[in-house]
C-alpha cells in the first residue's frame, strides 16, 4: 500500500511541475514577451533571471511541498525558500550557463567540412 502512495505522490509532484513549467512559458511568452523587447547585448542577463526564476520557483515549491506539506503557512515557507534559494540560483546560472553551453557544444558532433 505504501508504494503506491508513493507512486501517486510522485505523480502529483511531476504534475504540479509541468503546470508551473507551462504558466511560466505562457506568462514569458504571452504577457511579458508582448511589452517588452530587450537589446541583444541584454540577453544572456535575461536568459539567466527568467531561468532562475523558473527552476527555482518550481523546485523550491516541490522541496517545500514534500518536507512540510500543503498545511498552514506552506506559502509563507515557500516564499521564505524561494528568497533563500534564488539569489544563488541566479549566479549558478550567470556563471555556468556559457561554460556549459561551450562544454556542450564541444560534445556535438559535428559533420566534416566539404
Amino acid at each position: 500500500m505504501l508504494a503506491r502512495q508513493q507512486v501517486q505522490h510522485n505523480r502529483a509532484i511531476a504534475y504540479t511541475h509541468g503546470i508551473a513549467a507551462l504558466l511560466t512559458y505562457f506568462a514569458i511568452k504571452y504577457l511579458i514577451g508582448a511589452f517588452f523587447v530587450i537589446k541583444p547585448r541584454l540577453a544572456p542577463l535575461v536568459f539567466a533571471v527568467l531561468m532562475s526564476l523558473y527552476m527555482v520557483s518550481g523546485m523550491t515549491f516541490v522541496i517545500t511541498w514534500v518536507n512540510t506539506g500543503l498545511s498552514a503557512g506552506f506559502l509563507l515557507r515557500w516564499a521564505k525558500a524561494f528568497t533563500v534559494a534564488w539569489p544563488i540560483a541566479f549566479l549558478l546560472v550567470m556563471v555556468g550557463a556559457p561554460r556549459i553551453r561551450h562544454f556542450v557544444e564541444g560534445l556535438v558532433d559535428k559533420p566534416p567540412q566539404p
